[in-house]
């Protein structure tokens, strides 16, 4: 899984947040906690998805839901 995962990184193909949590092996809410510096999530975890992010160049949207 994890060569897999790094040939989809390799691609310049642009990233969701699903991606993330697929490559890192959590859920997107865990991605969306990382993302957004909650403190509720392990460091090990936190470093993984991190780790997801730094290498895949990830950058997250800046659409805001109107809801």
């Amino acid at each position: 899984m994890y060569r897999e995962s790094t040939k989809k990184m390799k691609k310049n193909t642009k990233l969701t947040i699903a991606d993330i949590a697929e490559l890192s092996g959590v859920s997107i809410s865990t991605v969306s906690r990382v993302l957004n510096g909650k403190m509720d999530v392990s460091e090990k975890t936190r470093k993984k998805v991190q780790s997801i992010i730094d290498k895949s160049g990830y950058i997250p949207s800046l659409k805001v839901s109107d809801s």
